[in-house]
């Protein structure tokens, strides 16, 4: 229970992290292009969509990152505790 409730706040936080991204990169394109670049303009649909899709690969990462790595991780201690005890002095 308490595993599923720390996969859903860890992808949470991978959609905050995927909307600031994109927020980073539209503040660093108006920034190095100027106001009037056409990559500079977006509009509300299109920075949306853009915020979206930013929002949805992050949270996958961060969701893989916890239910992939996290158990290999696990797996590898005990395996390293296991030859431990069965080490020959």
């Amino acid at each position: 229970m308490f595993q599923k409730l720390f996969n859903c706040i860890f992808t949470l936080f991978g959609a905050l992290v995927g909307y600031e991204a994109f927020q980073l990169v539209q503040f660093i394109i108006k920034e190095v292009e100027g106001e009037n670049s056409p990559y500079a303009k977006l509009t509300g649909a299109e920075a949306m969509c853009m915020s979206i899709l930013f929002v949805i690969i992050f949270c996958f990462i961060f969701y893989y990152i916890i239910n992939i790595e996290y158990p290999l991780a696990k797996k590898e201690i005990k395996h390293k505790d296991h030859l431990i005890k069965n080490q020959v002095v």
